[in-house]
């Protein structure tokens, strides 16, 4: 049925679906599929899928990808499901470029060219682990804005269920302002992909994934990673990320895993409230499968309503991560974790991380401490491992907030202690807005004490989004041993 700019089909009715489980309704769908595809942005579009059990094979080959936002809907996920059969490959609905970054001004929108919105609902989609080839339900290619997500059960798939942050006509991909309502995913996922993926992919100056909202979304039986929030480039931040009631079972690898080793570029800002993760046995550890790991991540809060899984925090893991058990924590068996094959090594529980009674990355005033060696009187920037700096390892603002600092430095001869250098600046404000290229140092006037001809530099480090410390001892110095406090309070 076409009405005035708007396009409106239904399976049934104008692409001759049949939906009573033995008909091969894949060359009908692909028929919807390709009109919903036409390149007329702006333009209201819904694909029906009507009460039926759509069998839908391989015969139509790869099914289009939609440049625009596009509503598929069901009549609810028992009574509209589509059944994928071991022929079937690829995606099944995908999206490229589905953002509004081109019609969304400071005054006003442009309706006419809007290419955001995707959205699905009320469906069921089951696919088969004896699949020929790789299959996958829901897939957002490049660009992405307003999402929904309601209503969805994704059972069986030889793939991920949901996959955000992958490229394919861009050479950048992340979604934006999205939300995700009552998704089960079951059984799904593969060997070199987890169920669902929550990524980035990002380059030198652009955005990431943030602003999403999960709400009950159930996660069973991964093949191998549950969930997986990614961000593999040294650019911007996969962010702000919200999850209420999300539900981890029995994943054959991680239940969740947060910028997992390799990785290069950061997540931040990803907050759990009442999370369940169950793997197997009845401590904290050890075991070959992960219930949460955290390599890169940091500003993490999680809240848990149950954890019957090891967690590891891994040596690039950032600061203010706090895991919360509401009680349970005080019954916790802490016996280290291991790889296959590997003999078990204690938990790292060291500073910054924190398993305990009370949640502290949501505190908006604390303390940070970075260090580092001067070895024959070369300038040392300082880190909070004292290593090379880097995006982990170095003093971050959150994005869109702003931090007020009081950075004290103590400098110290190592051959004569009583030879040191005091150096602080109070009332020093942080930011960075929007990544970490936008990052802003507004310095005061320090106040020193000691040896003369050293120094302290402070500025805002717009590689990494951080805070450059770096201190440079007097002429003909040796070794000098360096500490740095950092007391803060961040709006909002």
């Amino acid at each position: 049925m076409r009405l005035y700019n708007v396009l409106e089909l239904d399976l049934k009715v104008d692409c001759g679906g049949i939906g009573d489980g033995s008909a091969d309704d894949a060359i009908a769908l692909r028929e919807c599929l390709i009109k919903l595809a036409s390149p007329t942005e702006g333009r209201p579009e819904r694909l029906r899928i009507p009460v039926g059990l759509y069998r839908i094979s391989g015969s139509a080959g790869q099914m289009p990808i939609l440049p625009h936002g596009v509503t598929i809907s069901g009549d609810g996920s028992f009574a509209s499901v589509l059944v994928l059969d071991k022929s079937f490959s690829g995606n099944l609905f995908s999206w490229s470029e589905s953002w509004g970054g081109r019609v969304y001004g400071s005054t006003s929108i442009d309706v006419r060219h809007d290419a955001s919105g995707p959205s699905v609902t009320g469906l069921k989609i089951v696919g088969t682990r004896e699949a020929f080839a790789r299959q996958a339900a829901l897939t957002f290619y490049d660009r992405n804005d307003f999402v929904l997500l309601r209503d969805l059960e994704l059972d069986y798939i030889n793939g991920p269920c949901v996959s955000i942050g992958q490229t394919l006509n861009m050479p950048l991909a992340y979604m934006r302002e999205s939300s995700f309502y009552n998704v089960k995913c079951w059984n799904s996922g593969s060997a070199a992909e987890p169920a669902v993926e929550i990524g980035s992919t990002t380059t030198d100056g652009s955005d990431a994934t943030n602003e999403l909202d999960f709400y009950k979304l159930a996660i069973f039986a991964a093949k191998n990673v549950g969930l997986s929030i990614r961000n593999p480039n040294p650019y911007s931040a996969t962010r702000k990320l919200r999850f209420f009631g999300l539900r981890v079972e029995q994943s054959g690898g991680d239940d969740v895993q947060i910028a997992p080793a390799g990785d290069k570029g950061q997540v931040a800002e990803v907050d759990f409230y009442d999370l369940s993760v169950l793997t197997s046995g009845a401590v904290l550890g050890p075991g070959n499968k992960t219930g949460i790991e955290i390599d890169n991540g940091r500003l993490i809060d999680i809240e848990l309503s149950g954890l019957d899984a090891p967690v590891v925090l891994g040596p690039g893991a950032g600061a203010d991560i706090s895991i919360h058990g509401n009680g349970s924590e005080y019954d916790w068996t802490f016996q280290g974790t291991r790889k296959p094959g590997e003999e078990a090594v204690p938990l790292n529980l060291r500073a910054p991380y924190g398993l305990y009674g009370l949640p502290n990355a949501g505190g908006r005033i604390g303390a940070a401490a970075l260090k580092g060696q001067s070895v024959d009187g070369q300038p040392v920037r300082l880190t909070m491992d004292g290593k090379p700096a880097d995006a982990y390892n170095c003093f971050n603002p959150s994005y869109a907030q702003a931090f007020n600092l009081d950075i004290q430095v103590m400098a110290v001869d190592h051959a004569a202690p009583d030879r040191f250098y005091a150096w602080r600046m109070p009332l020093a404000v942080l930011s960075a807005w929007s990544g970490a290229g936008s990052a802003k140092l507004q310095a005061a006037e320090p106040l020193t004490r000691g040896v003369a001809g050293a120094s302290v530099a402070a500025a805002a480090d717009q590689r990494d989004g951080c805070l450059d410390l770096t201190f440079t001892p007097p002429a003909g110095a040796g070794a000098w041993d360096v500490t740095a406090a950092i007391h803060f309070a961040r709006a909002p």
